[in-house]
């Protein structure tokens, strides 16, 4: 079984019905929206810092998705007029966008997903990996963050004490970062399996 990051606070707050739109795949389908196309064009910009180009894509892509509101598409060219006016004054150095984790959480579930960004870091923290477009203000007490923190450690091969994780805005105000103690990280990846393996129960259930 594979569950992904963002599908852990499903699990904490409506296992069964997690477990019920499993069976019924079909009832999952979330069309994309504005924010995710103004998040494609973000990683479009990381590919060469080229902010025209970048305006082009998310322009492509919401005519693409029949996104056709006015003021939506505009209040999407400024969301992403702010994030890489923040970024061209900002000097992060990032290191790769879309990482795919893959975690074995045991022997017939893994934890899969996608982190935003990966940043270098600062301090003693070699690398911080953002989720982008997080409004969330509870966030870091999120059961996901602190194996989070493991997943992206265990993809890039480094200690999780050598990874931090943080969200952002789309519009690339509101970075915050935190990193989580080998004990948090442990306590959550115990509970994050102890719900796994009651979603995989019932879901073998007849």
């Amino acid at each position: 079984m594979r569950i992904t990051h963002g599908d852990i606070e499903e699990l904490v707050t409506d296992l069964r019905g997690w477990v019920e739109r499993k069976r019924n795949p079909e009832s999952q389908f979330i069309r994309t929206g504005y924010r995710g196309a103004i998040k494609l064009a973000i990683y479009n910009y990381h590919k060469d810092e080229n902010l025209e180009r970048s305006q082009q894509y998310l322009d492509e892509v919401m005519n693409r998705l029949n996104l056709k509101n006015g003021q939506r598409r505009a209040d999407a060219e400024q969301t992403l007029s702010g994030y890489t006016d923040w970024w061209g004054g900002s000097r992060v150095v990032t290191v790769q966008t879309r990482l795919r984790i893959s975690l074995e959480l045991d022997d017939e579930v893994t934890l899969g997903g996608e982190v935003s960004r990966i940043d270098l870091g600062v301090d003693t923290v070699e690398y911080r990996g953002i989720l982008l477009g997080i409004q969330d203000s509870t966030w870091a007490r999120q059961l996901r963050m602190p194996v989070l923190q493991l997943a992206i450690a265990s993809r890039l091969e480094r200690d999780p004490t050598q990874v931090a994780v943080g969200v952002q805005e789309l519009d690339g105000t509101g970075l915050q970062v935190t990193q989580y103690s080998p004990k948090a990280v442990q306590e959550a990846l115990e509970e994050v399996r102890s719900l796994a393996r009651q979603a995989r129960r019932l879901l073998e259930k007849p």
